[in-house]
């Protein structure tokens, strides 16, 4: 009697042992990423503007820069990741230039699969000089 106890707690440790690793193995989710054209004031944005994806309450998900009047190039990777012990699908992500909003997105599964196309455009009254 006493082995099919000490039988049963090791095959009970091992099992949840087995389930800790399949979950731990799968990780989080893929983050998404996107790119896109950056037009302010009707002109490509130049280089190094900065751009932030931000959920509705103001928390910012994802920060980059403009590269060639846009974002989110293989140079310029701009990626939104879940927070911790949050996955973002269902949310609307708002992306701002120069902190105005300029698009936003309502975040599906799909858009983690591969770049999601999103321009985002700004009119600034006072735009940056250079380019």
């Amino acid at each position: 009697m006493e082995i099919k106890k000490i039988a049963f707690v090791f095959g009970l440790i091992f099992l949840i042992a087995i389930t800790s690793a399949l979950v731990f193995a799968q990780g989080s989710l893929p983050p998404f990423a996107f790119k896109g054209d950056v037009t302010v004031n009707g002109a490509p944005a130049q280089d190094n503007l900065i751009i932030e994806a931000k959920k509705t309450n103001g928390n910012t998900v994802g920060a980059g820069t403009t590269l060639h009047g846009g974002y989110g190039s293989p140079d310029n990777i701009f990626i939104v990741e879940d927070p911790p012990n949050e996955n973002l699908e269902g949310q609307t992500i708002q992306f701002f230039v120069d902190d105005l909003l300029g698009g936003q997105v309502v975040l599906k599964a799909e858009n983690r699969e591969d770049y999601t196309f999103l321009d985002v455009s700004v009119t600034l009254s006072n735009p940056p000089s250079g380019g």
